[in-house]
């Protein structure tokens, strides 16, 4: 859920939903400085774990980002997504899974 503090409450301006019911979606959270650009972790989802990045469109819409990232290729790993990172610009992206083998 993304919210907007309007000076005297806050409002929900987004729903962001995980792609599985129980991967923990949310888990971590990182949002760009603008505020335009989001990405959450799965680290329990099925596979490993998975990232999602969402961006605000102008018309305020938010949708994904490219492809959702995954585990899959990354030896050990099975809490990826469970850390992020996001630049300021939110166009670098860091994923931590602390069993994967690099």
């Amino acid at each position: 859920m993304i919210l907007e503090f309007n000076g005297t409450s806050w409002t929900t301006i987004a729903e962001l939903e995980g792609l599985e019911v129980d991967g923990n979606a949310g888990s971590a959270v990182v949002m760009s400085k603008d505020g335009t650009r989001v990405a959450f972790g799965a680290p329990n989802a099925e596979g490993g774990g998975y990232v999602a990045m969402y961006a605000e469109g102008p018309d305020g819409t938010w949708s994904i980002v490219g492809d959702v990232l995954h585990a899959s290729g990354i030896s050990g790993s099975t809490a990826f997504g469970m850390a992020l990172s996001l630049s300021a610009d939110g166009r670098v992206l860091a994923v931590g899974d602390r069993y994967a083998t690099l």
